[in-house]
């Protein structure tokens, strides 16, 4: 028999009548190791394949290294940041794009509120008008009996701190106001 005292067995097959039991045991020598199958199956027939190997001779895997944790700790570090920096241009880019979605929905409802007016109603005379949030110019258009309707709404960029500005454009004539 082969010593190995203080060491670990390790049974890779042992085939008997109850099936195949693969293992690892700490033995003192390959003797025990046969012993404590002989007890975990039985007086059965088998046969088995064990190896001997010495704990300084294998790979440690108590753990990780120093080295390894820091490394994967700046990885970590790395990808946190440029994920929270995404998070933040995203949200900025989502801010924006609501407040421009909701001043161009004030100008579009403005711009139908003038529509519906008549032809020849006041608040449609040639010049630029003041509402609440911007303005709205009228000018005749190039063809007879047309006016040119420019409504402009004026909304605050939070991000950028800067007041941006919509416009929409529409033309109406006389014929269509009768």
């Amino acid at each position: 028999m082969t010593p190995c005292r203080r060491h670990t067995a390790t049974v890779t097959t042992c085939h008997s009548g109850f099936g195949t039991f693969p293992g690892v045991f700490t033995c003192t020598d390959l003797a025990d190791v046969r012993s404590h199958l002989d007890f975990t199956i039985g007086h059965t027939h088998r046969r088995w394949h064990v190896s001997c190997t010495s704990s300084s001779n294998r790979m440690k895997s108590d753990g990780y290294s120093l080295l390894e944790v820091m490394l994967a700790s700046a990885i970590l570090l790395l990808t946190t940041g440029a994920l929270g920096s995404a998070y933040v241009v995203c949200m900025r880019s989502a801010t924006f794009a609501e407040k421009h979605a909701d001043a161009m929905h004030r100008t579009r409802m403005r711009l139908e509120t003038l529509r519906s007016y008549h032809y020849m109603d006041p608040r449609l005379s040639v010049g630029t008008h003041q509402i609440p949030g911007g303005s709205y110019t009228v000018a005749s258009g190039l063809i007879p009996r047309t006016k040119n309707i420019t409504v402009a709404m004026l909304w605050h960029d939070a991000s950028s701190s800067t007041t941006a500005r919509v416009e929409l454009a529409t033309s109406i004539g006389w014929g269509l106001h009768q």
